[in-house]
């Protein structure tokens, strides 16, 4: 089994399929994830700084504390919990027009969910935030 420390940058790991993986605390600066599938995985307190989820399909994921600087997702699909909220440097990812989109309308959901209205609130502000992200960047005017 992988361990979840010592990735190097630009590792490449396509196509693969992750299982109630836990990467907590790993150091996953520039780890390519595209086209991976990842289920009931955790991200807490991960570096994941630059790392590529392009065309990735997440379920049941847990971001928790992730730096996702300049992470990408795009073109992405979410299926089940995906706690993404309360990750650091959140107005930082990168994403193409359907990837904001896909993490706009999860967002939406949990956020009716969301029994705290103080964690409420700052899931809706996120989403307004990258719904101006979604206008400036891929406004046809």
């Amino acid at each position: 089994m992988l361990t979840s420390k010592g990735y190097s940058s630009q590792m490449a790991i396509f196509y693969w399929q992750f299982y109630m993986f836990d990467f907590s605390n790993a150091n996953l600066r520039r780890v390519n994830f595209r086209q991976t599938v990842l289920e009931k995985v955790k991200f807490i307190g991960a570096d994941l700084s630059e790392a590529d989820f392009t065309e990735a399909t997440f379920r049941d994921l847990d971001f928790t504390d992730a730096n996702l600087y300049k992470t990408k997702f795009n073109s992405i699909r979410i299926e089940g919990e995906f706690k993404i909220w309360k990750a650091r440097n959140l107005r930082e990812i990168v994403a193409d027009e359907a990837g904001f989109k896909e993490i706009i309308d999860h967002l939406r959901l949990q956020a009716q969910e969301e029994p705290d209205e103080i964690e409420r609130n700052r899931i809706e502000e996120l989403c307004k935030f990258y719904e101006k992200q979604l206008k400036a960047d891929f406004s046809t005017d």
